[in-house]
């Protein structure tokens, strides 16, 4: 969740993780609140945001993707585009440091909706702001490895899921198995330990490139 405005989760729920909502009603409620219309976006020209929420007062969550991870993905784009890197999340969450701008709590997350918007891409694990940057036609990777698949967006053509398939017996663990979220259940994390940098920096270059 965003930071900077602390919405109460329950904001974000109603706003675009309610999949039982209409689509497009939704993202008219994102654009027409006072945060999303009033906000000027600092970032002018081209950049691309990440976000994680991986992290918890209890230790990394079943879909974290590492953080080295991340660096090693931002040298790469960075040496390839040299365009910005922009880190979004709450305050409590860590900074992906390297050459990653750390906006940790400084965003609200209607604020972050028009940052991702006006992004050249974002980059995310599977949780709340891409569903946000569904609803906002932003081009969107998606990192996914323990979610159901009830929670892509598949008539979306914005949004591209990467899935480590077959890493794992239990994907995804969240169908099937209590206390998935707060760990993986066999302990090895392989279905996100598993999806290469490579692999996301090749579908980001197809992105980037479309």
């Amino acid at each position: 969740m965003m930071g900077g405005g602390h919405l109460p989760a329950i904001d974000v729920y109603n706003h675009c993780l309610n999949l039982n909502a209409d689509f497009y009603d939704a993202r008219e409620v994102i654009a027409s609140h006072s945060s999303y219309k009033d906000y000027e976006n600092p970032f002018g020209g081209d950049y691309i945001t990440f976000h994680q929420w991986g992290y918890t007062k209890n230790g990394y969550n079943t879909k974290f993707w590492p953080y080295e991870y991340w660096r090693e993905l931002a040298d790469k784009i960075r040496s390839e585009y040299g365009i910005r890197i922009i880190q979004l999340g709450a305050p409590n969450e860590i900074a992906m440091n390297g050459r990653i701008e750390n906006r940790l709590g400084q965003t609200n997350f209607f604020n972050s909706c028009k940052i991702v918007e006006n992004a050249s891409l974002h980059i995310d694990i599977e949780g709340s702001m891409v569903h946000a940057a569904a609803l906002m036609k932003a081009p969107t990777l998606c990192l996914s490895g323990p979610s159901m698949e009830y929670w892509r967006h598949e008539d979306s053509p914005d949004v591209d899921y990467l899935v480590n398939e077959g890493s794992c017996h239990l994907m995804p663990c969240e169908a099937n198995t209590h206390g998935w979220h707060w760990g993986c259940p066999l302990g090895h994390h392989k279905c996100m330990n598993e999806l290469s940098v490579e692999r996301v920096f090749e579908e980001a270059k197809r992105k980037m490139n479309s």
